[in-house]
């Protein structure tokens, strides 16, 4: 018997994973583009999960990824337009954040929720941002 993608995914809601991030802190400097990397074990399709991306307030996302799309209602303002997912990973348990032009208010603790519909699970990642969020230039004339 031939099984379906929709079947495969109606078996994926129903397992347990874990949310599998990196040992030590992720490094940025100011105004790169970084990654917190971010993949579910065993590694399910979760196009059909909900993907939040949260800093102090669950209900204020970084990015939230839910019935297929980005959402961008409630989502923090400082992070409009910088943040995405790897949509085309996700069927691979990739769930990362990419996260553009890095501010020093960056800097901090971010938490990825992965939802199935029957299972919850979270990782808890440190993003360590170096650099100045200003560059001051000086002009010297003899």
């Amino acid at each position: 018997m031939k099984s379906t993608a929709r079947n495969q995914l109606q078996i994926s809601l129903g397992e347990e994973f874990q949310v599998i991030g990196p040992p030590n802190a992720v490094f940025a400097l100011v105004g790169e583009d970084v990654t917190l990397p971010a993949s579910m074990s065993p590694a399910l399709n979760a196009q059909g999960f909900d993907v939040r991306w949260t800093r102090n307030d669950f209900f204020k996302p970084v990015l939230l990824y839910q019935n297929s799309e980005i959402i961008t209602k409630n989502q923090i303002e400082a992070y409009k337009g910088r943040t995405s997912l790897f949509t085309e990973e996700l069927v691979n348990g990739n769930v990362s954040l990419r996260l553009q032009d890095v501010r020093v208010s960056d800097d901090g603790l971010y938490k990825c929720f992965v939802y199935s519909g029957q299972w919850e699970e979270d990782a808890h990642f440190t993003l360590n941002v170096e650099g100045n969020s200003q560059c001051i230039l000086t002009h010297h004339s003899n």
